[in-house]
């Protein structure tokens, strides 16, 4: 029992090191070498997790339930299945597994994160910045949940609120081109244009291959009037959006806490 308590937890190590390096053929592999030891609902989680990174949301989801199937009380296995839901915009089913996942472990950050930008994109703004501090009281500061609440400052048109959040990401993040994108965008809405354009620029130079930084930048072009500028820049910002792996031209982003593990 002990040699193969021994062999499973090797595994399971061999595949979370593999799924973080992007090897994920490779990190199944591994995950299934210990499902065959034990199909523990930390193995199930651990491959769920994988799925939901691939887009294979329906099977990482039944992977998530059988987690749960394990052990109802794993909190974890929630928020992942949380994220599958919320992936693919069925955000009632995201939010309801993120606050069962609270319900179990109402420390975890990253949950309260998540939980936060699904209540964004519902527009639930309070509730979604209140998830914020949470998140932020557990996390410690993280440029994500900063990013995440410049955001929501930005909708409830907070500008000062929201670019002392912004400020603080660049702090942590010097080099993360969100955070000077989302300042652009607060300028942008208070008609500071010389600001914006300063901000998306920066934006641009960290994130050049980024659609919506272009779109962000034609807009502004559009609304001072220079719509040879702005064409110029919504036509980059579409040959992006057409290539693989790019930010949608359409929409901002809104990062995910991927699969969370023990």
């Amino acid at each position: 029992m002990v040699q193969k308590n021994v062999k499973f937890n090797a595994f399971m190590d061999r595949g979370k090191k593999l799924y973080k390096e992007g090897r994920f053929d490779d990190a199944i592999s591994f995950y299934n070498k210990a499902m065959s030891i034990s199909s523990s609902y930390t193995v199930l989680n651990a491959l769920g997790g994988i799925y939901s990174t691939l887009g294979q949301f329906d099977l990482s989801a039944l992977y998530f339930m059988d987690s749960l199937k394990n052990n109802p009380s794993y909190a974890y296995a929630y928020n992942n299945l949380g994220n599958s839901f919320r992936k693919q915009q069925i955000l009632s089913k995201a939010i309801e597994h993120y606050k069962k996942g609270l319900e179990l472990n109402s420390s975890c950050g990253e949950i309260y994160y998540n939980l936060a930008g699904s209540l964004y994109e519902k527009r639930e703004l309070e509730e979604a910045l209140s998830c914020c501090l949470r998140a932020l009281e557990f996390m410690g500061e993280d440029v994500r949940v900063y990013n995440l609440m410049g955001l929501i400052y930005l909708e409830k048109n907070k500008s000062f609120r929201a670019l002392e959040s912004l400020k603080k990401a660049i702090h942590l993040a010097p080099d993360n081109f969100i955070p000077y994108l989302y300042s652009g965008k607060v300028f942008h809405k208070d008609k500071l244009f010389e600001n914006a354009m300063e901000n998306y620029k920066k934006a641009l130079s960290l994130g050049k291959g980024e659609a919506y930084i272009y779109k962000c930048i034609g807009d502004l072009y559009n609304d001072l009037g220079n719509f040879k500028q702005a064409n110029r820049y919504y036509e980059r910002s579409i040959e992006l959006k057409m290539g693989e792996g790019s930010l949608r031209a359409e929409s901002s982003r809104i990062s995910y806490i991927e699969a969370i593990y023990d």
